[in-house]
């Protein structure tokens, strides 16, 4: 398994995204040859900090530590 990437490299795959589409933490995973377990705490540090929306079953995830099965992610 390769290293973990960088919260950039994270919202710069992000970026590329057309507005207002959102990703499979899955997808960016197998991209980056992590896995979600190591990527969740990067996804949530960034939601806290305000760059990126997580969103389950189309609505944005407000409390973080409730966030349980599939998720999307987004750009803020």
């Amino acid at each position: 398994m390769a290293a973990a990437p960088t919260e950039q490299q994270i919202l710069d795959r992000l970026a590329r995204l057309r507005p207002g589409s959102t990703m499979c933490p899955g997808m960016l995973a197998k991209e980056f040859n992590s896995s979600q377990k190591d990527l969740r705490p990067l996804y949530l540090q960034l939601a806290r900090a305000g760059k990126i929306r997580i969103s389950q079953a189309g609505v944005t995830v407000e409390n973080l530590d409730d966030l349980r099965g599939a998720y999307r992610v987004r750009l803020a």
